[in-house]
């Protein structure tokens, strides 16, 4: 849902296209909102289909296609369902980056980014969402830790955006506390576009 940009008062202020935009580069959106990458029980509880079950969206590497970036996490850590474990989110993020290397891509076109910080409001709406235990902070670091060993493995650029929002006044969120506001995806944009 950060990628379609939940939470921006319009499409242009998400941080994708804010990133593009200043790039130069033309964006191509394959985001959908409430999906996670795990194909696990409950399946696709957020009603979307899973990353897992869904890699057509991967799209194939031409020389127009620069740069794939994938974040994901943040739907799989606020899960807290038996089966969602950072043992599985590694099995099947493996499964999505071994689909996107044979549609061409190379570790180093592909940049990783790890579930966004939410804070103790956002893990009181996952539990609500779910109607499963709160996730802890202990939980969502174990996923951004999942996300940076698979980023290794793979060879992929990888750029914590956690630990920068995490420092950072929470207010950047909007109300359901889970999505950034305006600000919120501006600051995510600068942070990524100093780390391109």
């Amino acid at each position: 849902s950060y990628t379609v940009g939940s939470g921006a008062s319009v499409t242009y202020k998400r941080w994708t296209t804010q990133v593009a935009n200043a790039m130069g580069a033309t964006e191509i959106n394959y985001g959908v909102a409430g999906v996670t990458l795990e194909d696990r029980v409950p399946v696709d509880y957020m009603a979307s289909p899973n990353m897992v079950d869904d890699t057509v969206r991967i799209p194939y590497k031409t020389k127009y296609r620069k740069m794939l970036v994938i974040a994901f996490g943040l739907n799989d850590m606020g899960q807290t369902a038996a089966a969602y474990t950072t043992a599985n989110y590694i099995t099947d993020y493996t499964s999505v980056l071994n689909n996107a290397v044979a549609k061409g891509w190379a570790g180093n076109e592909i940049l990783l980014i790890p579930p966004y910080w939410i804070g103790s409001a956002g893990y009181a709406a996952y539990a609500v969402i779910t109607g499963n235990a709160a996730p802890t902070v202990s939980r969502h670091e174990s996923f951004v830790a999942a996300t940076q060993t698979v980023s290794q493995s793979f060879g992929t650029m990888y750029f914590d955006i956690f630990t920068d929002q995490k420092n950072n006044d929470t207010t950047l969120l909007d109300g359901d506390d889970i999505h950034p506001n305006d600000a919120g995806y501006a600051f995510i944009a600068g942070d990524i576009m100093q780390y391109l």
